[in-house]
């Protein structure tokens, strides 16, 4: 049975993802020490993940240069491109590796939208539960929170401001997935795992 899966920012042969960006915290981006390196261990992550029926969701940013857009045809999977920023080149480039390509992609249900961006807090919450993209690398969609302490009824209280994951929005780029596509039970998993931690801030 076929499974599906989702990923983000593959960013394959950009030697700057592993050389030059820091998170941060100011280690690097990615830990690799260059880009060859870094694309070997996501195809091999890859393809022990995905196998060859299962449809995968590339939610932008394939690669830099157009020559390393044919690492995608050595990955395993059914692709769809939703494309990012940096997928500015012809589409027919990208019709050699993926299926399908569009700019944004829901599911039937409008349970969530699929986005390289993330949308707007408002767009989200019109028309869809989650949005789930990429874009951010290592960062986060977050929300302040206001959370009290001590004893109000005493008059002996503080109120903090603490910074949480929106958990309407869901981050798939490669950093916070150990470099390998996450099937969708993951994503709900995520999903649910980020609303508990909001509702519990």
């Amino acid at each position: 049975m076929s499974e599906i899966f989702y990923t983000s920012d593959l960013h394959w042969g950009h030697e700057a993802t592993c050389t030059k960006f820091t998170r941060n915290d100011g280690t690097p981006l990615r830990p690799f020490s260059c880009a060859q390196e870094m694309d070997e261990e996501m195809i091999r992550r890859w393809n022990a993940t995905v196998s060859p029926n299962d449809k995968v969701y590339v939610l932008g940013d394939v690669a830099m240069k157009s020559q390393h857009l044919q690492t995608m045809g050595r990955v395993n999977g059914k692709k769809t491109l939703i494309r990012g920023n940096h997928d500015i080149f012809d589409i027919r480039d990208y019709l050699k590796y993926f299926s399908e390509v569009h700019a944004i992609r829901y599911p039937n249900s409008r349970e969530f939208v699929m986005t390289h961006i993330p949308l707007h807090p408002d767009s989200v919450r019109e028309r869809y539960k989650y949005n789930i993209h990429g874009h951010l690398h290592a960062n986060r969609v977050t929300i302040d929170v206001c959370r009290s302490s001590g004893n109000p009824g005493a008059g002996s209280f503080d109120i903090e401001t603490v910074s949480v994951i929106d958990p309407m929005y869901l981050n798939v780029c490669v950093e916070h997935t150990d470099y390998t596509p996450i099937s969708h039970d993951e994503v709900l998993r995520r999903i649910r795992q980020q609303q508990e931690d909001y509702d519990n801030a």
